[in-house]
């Protein structure tokens, strides 16, 4: 019986660690995906001066499975707009659809203010300045990922080493 619950608690050991490391790529996935969408929404922004509902479209048709619920909840939204600002709804798109940290979450809130209230050049003036903070902080993020991930397995692996030792 003792075997059983040891086996139990080390199996759930491994499998938090193992979903604390999946959540932190997935993170760190969502934003370096998310930095190549501003880049483009900048790029489209500036140069074309797109309306938000074709821009929310041309980045939601070629957006990945991890923006594309994203950018389909924004196309929603701004056919609604009478209903809730899009300010509103970038934000709850954002707090939904984004695999984000809180502080990601607010450097990107900024961004829904500005979008489609001024001139092309600002907004993507503003998209670029959100993409290089989002930029700094991935950088930062996945120097420390693998450290972060060598703690969690040796916390792991210390955990279940003592519990072999008190079993014994």
């Amino acid at each position: 019986m003792k075997g059983i619950g040891l086996l139990l608690t080390s199996a759930a050991l491994l499998l938090t660690a193992f979903q604390s490391v999946a959540r932190q790529k997935k993170q760190l996935d969502t934003q370096r995906e998310l930095c190549t969408a501003l880049e483009r929404m900048a790029a489209e922004l500036g140069e074309h001066s797109l309306p938000l509902p074709e821009l929310m479209d041309e980045l939601s048709s070629d957006a990945s499975t991890l923006l594309r619920p994203f950018f389909a909840s924004l196309i929603l939204s701004l056919q609604s707009l009478d209903e809730q600002s899009f300010s509103a709804s970038w934000r709850q798109a954002v707090d939904r659809q984004l695999s984000l940290s809180a502080a990601d979450k607010t450097t990107l809130y900024r961004l829904g203010s500005y979008l489609g209230r001024y001139s092309g050049q600002m907004q993507s003036d503003v998209v670029l300045s959100v993409r290089s903070e989002l930029l700094r902080e991935l950088q930062r993020r996945e120097v420390s990922a693998s450290d972060k991930r060598r703690v969690t397995a040796a916390l792991s692996a210390a955990a279940i080493s003592m519990l072999l030792i008190l079993n014994l």
